[in-house]
């Protein structure tokens, strides 16, 4: 019998994310972050993310209504709190940064993950702007900070990270608000977890699943050796109208796990080659890695680029989700969980077989 979930094709798609969204009842339609809630998941519905959970200690109230201090929480508590909640996390440890930059006066900008110590299974996305508090403050591995900041879900047009989780500062609702860092010391980061993809760890079922949520936003390793099997994944491929050949995010390796290599694939501004796996598949032979893979768990999506018809104002982005999961119901699955490795020296190591 053939599968439903290929029976659409890419026309089917960009009608689909056109003009569609979920509906209630359908496969994804639990807490976006993987909290099961029955039903509808209430405001985020629209952008994919969690919603109100009750248990979450209620903050002190104005006689406005509004909020007068943050609500202290855990890194995972704050991963399912309602958008917009004041939060204080208290000494958690910078595990991994993402990206950072500098701004003309001098004041850095970036993302980061920061998880517990005591508890380091989950981790949580942090934006800091240029703006935000301490200006001078560069965020880096093994940092122990205090934070005060406003959860929010990432827009669900953002190419890659639509519907995360982060912790930010000024937001659409609090215009003028800051981030606020405090710097306690310097921590060794927890060790990164190790997980068996024979087990099941990862298996993202091309895509239709979003597996292991309890791991999203911390480094996880996953324990090898393990083969590159896949190098053009359907739900690693970046749909765009116009677009003269397919292009892709990354990669499967055996056991079903998505790798996304944005930060390893290509060329460095150097012109410097990294550490390209992908392409190596494509050139033929096989891919190994002995010791396995290590990156952090979190979420992936993909935003697809409408074109302008008879303009140069760029292109139009649809919702994001991961391509190729439409179902007969109506139904998409907005994001996945993947493994995003950070550089080939030590999560990415591998060989390549080029064969006879």
């Amino acid at each position: 019998m053939i599968s439903p979930r290929k029976t659409l094709g890419r026309a089917a798609l960009v009608i689909m994310v056109a003009g569609m969204t979920p509906a209630c009842g359908s496969r994804w339609d639990v807490g976006d972050f993987g909290v099961d809630r029955p039903g509808c998941t209430g405001v985020c519905s629209q952008d994919g993310g969690p919603q109100e959970d009750s248990s979450q200690p209620d903050p002190g109230m104005s006689d406005a209504g509004t909020a007068t201090r943050p609500t202290e929480m855990s890194v995972a508590q704050a991963r399912t709190a309602s958008p917009g909640t004041w939060v204080r996390l208290r000494n958690v440890v910078i595990q991994t940064v993402e990206a950072l930059q500098v701004d003309d006066q001098g004041h850095p900008q970036g993302s980061f993950w920061v998880v517990d110590p005591a508890n380091p299974k989950q981790g949580l996305w942090i934006f800091k702007s240029s703006e935000d508090l301490p200006t001078p403050y560069a965020p880096k591995v093994g940092d122990r900070i205090d934070l005060e900041g406003w959860l929010q879900c990432q827009s669900g047009f953002e190419p890659f990270t639509a519907y995360r989780p982060q912790l930010v500062g000024r937001s659409g609702a609090h215009p003028t608000a800051r981030l606020v860092i405090t710097r306690l010391g310097t921590l060794t980061p927890p060790a990164d977890h190790p997980v068996s993809p024979s087990t099941g760890f990862g298996n993202a079922d091309g895509g239709f699943g979003r597996p292991n949520p309890e791991y999203a936003g911390s480094r996880v390793h996953l324990l090898g050796p393990l083969s590159l099997t896949n190098p053009q994944p359907r739900a690693l491929q970046r749909e765009s109208d116009g677009a003269e050949a397919p292009s892709f995010s990354g990669f499967e390796v055996e056991g079903g796990i998505l790798v996304r290599d944005d930060t390893t694939s290509g060329e460095t501004d150097g012109g410097e080659v990294r550490c390209d796996w992908r392409q190596k598949a494509l050139d033929g032979g096989t891919v190994v890695f002995p010791q396995g893979l290590r990156g952090v768990w979190e979420t992936y999506s993909y935003a697809p680029c409408q074109e302008r018809a008879g303009t140069d104002a760029g292109c139009l982005r649809l919702p994001a989700l991961v391509p190729g999961t439409q179902t007969p119901d109506g139904g998409v699955n907005k994001f996945t969980y993947v493994l995003h490795p950070r550089n080939c020296d030590t999560d990415l190591v591998g060989e390549w077989d080029a064969g006879p």
